[in-house]
């Protein structure tokens, strides 16, 4: 009888804290690993020219793909990189990848010296080169119901969370997708504003969150030429 009470106890514990994980969503744009509030000018030089580099190999690969999450967030609210921001984020359909031959592609990025590794746990394309980095968000309408969801063993593992943050209405990312400034360059973003990161930040939308010791006085805002 005791040891029936503790499993179920154990049970009804792992579920609360399996819960816990999928409620508690973060922006990581809102954090950086080196705790400074600010890049360096080196650092942003980097991956302003990782994100250019990226742009033109997708497009020259007929791949759609939009800013997305914290480069949306620095594309709406500065024109630009978010300041302690430490890579950047494209959202990118699955469909579009699975039409193309991915060894060329990735040859394409070689050539570049960009390195383009593949995660089926998260569901996205990490691209690396020097000291920068950025991923490459899938998405996918799986069930054509004009939803679209992020892919990757992952979203089916924390589906909770997957739910409720990672997935939009279909309609955001129509072509021909408008485009905003950022990083001195006109990039692709989704239709409608602000609307999709309502759905990625249900929370807190509507406020922007500074890392913990910095504040706007000490934010630089290093523009893109």
């Amino acid at each position: 009888m005791r040891t029936n009470f503790k499993r179920l106890l154990l049970i009804v514990v792992l579920a609360m804290v399996y819960f816990l994980i999928n409620i508690n969503t973060e922006g990581f744009y809102m954090m950086r690993s080196k705790g400074r509030c600010n890049n360096t000018m080196a650092e942003m030089k980097e991956l302003r020219e990782l994100i250019l580099d990226t742009h033109y190999l997708l497009n020259l690969f007929k791949v759609t793909h939009f800013l997305a999450y914290g480069s949306l967030w620095g594309a709406l609210r500065y024109n630009d990189i978010i300041p302690w921001d430490y890579d950047f984020d494209f959202g990118i359909v699955q469909e579009d990848i699975q039409s193309l031959d991915v060894n060329k592609l990735t040859d394409a990025f070689i050539k570049k010296d960009i390195i383009l590794e593949y995660s089926a746990y998260g569901g996205f394309y990490k691209v690396r080169r020097y000291n920068v980095s950025g991923d490459l968000m899938v998405f996918s309408e799986y069930y054509q119901d004009g939803i679209m969801r992020r892919t990757g063993f992952e979203s089916w593992i924390f589906f909770i969370q997957y739910r409720w943050y990672h997935q939009f209405p279909s309609y955001l990312i129509k072509k021909p997708l408008p485009l905003h400034r950022f990083i001195g360059k006109d990039l692709p973003v989704p239709r409608d504003g602000i609307e999709i990161q309502k759905h990625f930040y249900p929370n807190n939308w509507w406020k922007e969150t500074i890392p913990e010791g910095c504040n706007r006085k000490s934010l630089v805002v290093q523009t893109g030429q």
